[in-house]
């Protein structure tokens, strides 16, 4: 054999090991993926400012910061979820038993009534069916003293509809489902009854997007806290 031809043979040798160690490590990490769940973080509450979160004893430490979200990959297990508002998980302000499931996506939200924490957590709620010429969404209602916020879009730059029915603060576990609409790019509104609060300009509707909507703040607020919408897109 030629020197020419040994050489080529271990360049080739030499780059199939590499492919298949490449293969090996990809396929292995989308494995772990598999494995995982995701939840989805949000302080809604405008009073609590060193919330801490653990699961299976392991902490979290989330931003704190009011209407900020964070998103964190956890493994699939039953185990203890327990959250402090004091930083001072030796002494949890509760804890109860959750299963997480292989590559499913929660929402964990802390919000209150300004008199009572108060914790959401849930897995998301998928549609039963799928179109992927649609965009799916839903609305969350943590805007205190407003027990009836719904969202508004121009049609046509003209025509003002409904994308919502009226919503109850707090009122997650009606609101967790997605609703399908059809993509579009327009104006969002958020009214409380007929007195708009915020809006969000060139708010799109994207094809084949999951989208959670969030209304937060303090009503009648006009500093950090005032009404305010929040877009958050969720990779399901």
């Amino acid at each position: 054999m030629s020197k020419n031809r040994h050489f080529y043979y271990s360049r080739f040798f030499i780059f199939l090991i590499t492919a298949v160690i490449t293969f090996c490590f990809y396929a292995c990490k989308k494995e772990n993926d598999h494995y995982n769940a995701q939840i989805t973080y949000a302080n809604l509450s405008p009073e609590i400012r060193n919330l801490n979160l653990a699961f299976a004893n392991n902490a979290v430490n989330p931003d704190n910061a009011f209407n900020n979200w964070d998103a964190f990959d956890l493994p699939s297990y039953y185990d203890t979820l327990k959250w402090s508002y004091d930083n001072d998980l030796a002494a949890p302000d509760s804890s109860y038993l959750v299963s997480l499931k292989s590559n499913a996506r929660y929402t964990y939200i802390v919000y209150d009534s300004l008199d009572k924490a108060k914790v959401f957590f849930q897995r998301n709620l998928l549609p039963s069916s799928y179109d992927k010429s649609k965009t799916y969404y839903r609305f969350f209602n943590a805007l205190h003293d407003a027990d009836s916020l719904y969202l508004s879009i121009y049609v046509n730059d003209t025509t003002n509809r409904s994308l919502t029915s009226a919503t109850a603060f707090g009122n997650f576990l009606a609101s967790n489902s997605y609703t399908a609409y059809d993509t579009v790019t327009t104006k969002l509104w958020l009214k409380n009854k007929s007195v708009a609060l915020d809006s969000i300009t060139d708010f799109q509707l994207v094809r084949g997007q999951y989208i959670t909507v969030i209304a937060a703040g303090i009503l009648n607020n006009n500093g950090v806290y005032k009404p305010q919408l929040k877009i958050i897109e969720t990779k399901e």
